[in-house]
């Protein structure tokens, strides 16, 4: 029996496949966010989000105590908080709180 039939790759499956790559991965399109928290008493400030599999990435330290870091997300939503002297706290200027899955209240960015 012959198969006259002939598999085409979907548009999907070319932009994961590289022959030359051994780990392909998509390209998705990423965007550098500006997160800023004012803490001038805080020793130590950081965020956590999903981002970063929850853990803490420090802020650095601005001389009239604000405490800002840059970093690339992708477009969507994204789940944080900030953690100030290792205790968790919400974003004042987040667009959004929402419960996470322990029912915790989280900030919430959506990156466009």
């Amino acid at each position: 029996m012959r198969n006259s039939h002939k598999w085409k790759e979907s548009i999907y499956e070319k932009m994961l496949f590289n022959p030359g790559n051994a780990n392909p991965e998509p390209q998705v399109p990423l965007r550098r966010i500006t997160f800023y928290y004012a803490a001038p008493r805080a020793k130590l400030v950081g965020i956590a989000g999903d981002f970063n599999q929850w853990q803490p990435l420090p802020l650095q330290r601005l001389d009239d105590g604000w405490w800002f870091v840059q970093t690339h997300l992708r477009y969507g939503l994204h789940y944080y908080r900030f953690m100030v002297d290792n205790q968790p706290v919400l974003d004042p200027h987040a667009p959004g709180v929402v419960r996470d899955e322990r029912n915790l209240p989280v900030s919430v960015i959506d990156v466009a």
